[in-house]
């Protein structure tokens, strides 16, 4: 493994041993200088590992902003986020004693000091009304007026048309962001679009709803005991991880639980899958790309056909053909078949070990979605487009510490947070093992944000195309790929002229 698992493992045992040390800390003040915030233990590591020349940022090491605020446009609770992680991951106010709380604290005051800003949230809509926020952020760049300067935007949402119609900054060559740092995420920021430009960064400063929103395949340790089906780390070790063999599996496990000779959500099952969401997660894990972007960042529509087909049909054997397969579950019902230990495998967010599956009584662990087939080159983690992604608005006056602010939000994450976040997801009934940690580790090295996902409002989402086919029960991709070509290619030309103007 890359030496990034060495160094997590490292914090990681470290904040086993030194937890207990802050959860009674004192509440300071949020505007309270570090050295008065009781900084946990887990910063002295920070300051190890830095020194140690594991990796460091480029941020001048005299770089001062003068106290400049830098306002960061929030939304509020979203879908399935009762607990506000799209703000919690932003900014908290207080210290609380819960180590991920406190460690987004901690990272705060260490960005605030070190660049001279004073970080301000301004959390707007949820969404449900995100279209509202959208419209204040669209109002205010019209009207001239510096009102944000950094965007903490919902991926999944007419965000981009806000790009298109010049609302945001090309972050390209962007001064002291560095899209190569392991903070970024590698897929995103290695992507420009439309010759060359880039609007949108996500990393680890976004760890709960990227990381956290990040799909895997969840496994039963006792039923795969049970059923003598081995460690399942062991396949993705050596690159067999398949949609083949996670049907092959599924098949062997089934009991009939309520006795209706009927399958249903009272039964035990080889796996229990939503429609959209292990759609969706397959179409990453697959690599599957219909819009094409080169290294110039020319974008054209090239759907492999038969690739498409058979990988919808593969998808829906698993739903709704597999006599081990429990498909088409709704988004709720899913995951209590897996946390009542009624489901060998579940496809879910790495979130939901920090939440739902904390009652779970059956030990468990994560490993990625399968790959296509085996000769795919190698894994890719799904993250839901639920996550938020970070953009600076043109109307911006202070660029410069927008930009700062964002690389050393997300290079203090890398340290202070991350390990703490993978920590707080094994604190319920997560396997723990070394291999089950490098399991987790490989998920967060092979996520992949496809520019399909983020672009896609503008081409009329073509990635959609398994859900749709999915939960209609369809293998039919050609006529619907056949509907939407033409529409397809006439938005990336209109999006084109956009991004021109």
């Amino acid at each position: 493994m890359k030496r990034t698992f060495t160094f997590l493992l490292a914090l990681l045992l470290l904040l086993q041993t030194t937890a207990c040390a802050s959860e009674n800390p004192e509440t300071p003040e949020t505007d309270a200088p570090a050295a008065e915030t009781g900084v946990t233990a887990s910063d002295e590591t920070v300051t190890e590992e830095t020194e140690a020349g594991l990796v460091k940022d480029d941020l001048p090491e005299d770089l001062d902003f003068d106290g400049e605020t830098v306002t960061i446009h929030i939304r509020n609770g979203d879908q399935g986020d009762p607990e506000g992680n799209c703000i919690m991951e932003m900014t908290v106010e207080e210290l609380n004693g819960e180590i991920l709380n406190d460690a987004i604290f901690n990272r705060n005051i260490a960005v605030n000091e070190r660049l001279d800003v004073r970080i301000t949230p301004y959390v707007s809509y949820d969404w449900t009304g995100y279209q509202e926020a959208l419209n204040e952020i669209r109002t205010s760049v019209n009207a001239g007026e510096d009102a944000y300067d950094i965007i903490a935007g919902w991926c999944n949402s007419d965000l981009v048309s806000l790009a298109a119609d010049g609302c945001f900054l090309d972050l390209a060559g962007a001064p002291y962001l560095d899209p190569g740092k392991p903070w970024w995420n590698q897929s995103l920021g290695s992507q420009n679009i439309f010759g060359g430009q880039k609007y949108f960064m996500t990393g680890e400063a976004n760890i709960l709803t990227s990381l956290g929103c990040a799909m895997g395949v969840f496994v039963n340790e006792k039923i795969a005991s049970d059923y003598q089906l081995g460690n399942f780390a062991d396949y993705v070790l050596e690159g067999t991880w398949t949609i083949d063999r996670m049907s092959e599996i599924t098949e062997m496990v089934f009991e009939d639980l309520n006795g209706n000779n009927t399958k249903d959500a009272a039964d035990r099952v080889g796996s229990v899958l939503t429609d959209y969401l292990a759609a969706d997660a397959f179409y990453t894990s697959f690599d599957m790309h219909q819009i094409k972007i080169d290294n110039d960042g020319n974008v054209a529509y090239e759907p492999d056909m038969e690739r498409i087909h058979d990988a919808v049909t593969k998808i829906n054997d698993l739903h709704w053909n597999n006599p081990g397969g429990l498909g088409g579950v709704s988004n709720t019902a899913f995951r209590k078949i897996f946390l009542e230990g009624r489901a060998l495998m579940s496809i879910d967010f790495i979130e939901a070990s920090r939440e739902e599956l904390r009652l779970m009584e059956d030990t468990y662990y994560i490993i990625p979605t399968p790959k296509f087939d085996e000769k795919q080159d190698r894994y890719y983690t799904y993250f839901f487009n639920d996550m938020t992604v970070l953009s600076v608005p043109v109307t911006n006056l202070q660029e410069e510490a927008a930009y700062a602010t964002m690389e050393a939000l997300s290079s203090e994450s890398y340290f202070r947070v991350t390990p703490v976040f993978f920590e707080d997801c094994m604190q319920s009934k997560y396997a723990r093992t070394e291999v089950t940690r490098q399991m987790l580790e490989l998920i967060r090295e092979t996520c992949y944000v496809d520019y399909e996902y983020v672009y896609g409002r503008l081409f009329n989402t073509p990635a959609f195309i398994f859900r749709n086919l999915v939960m209609g029960g369809s293998n039919d991709s050609a006529s619907m790929i056949a509907r939407n070509s033409k529409l397809v290619e006439k938005l990336i030309q209109r999006a084109y002229d956009s991004f021109a103007d």
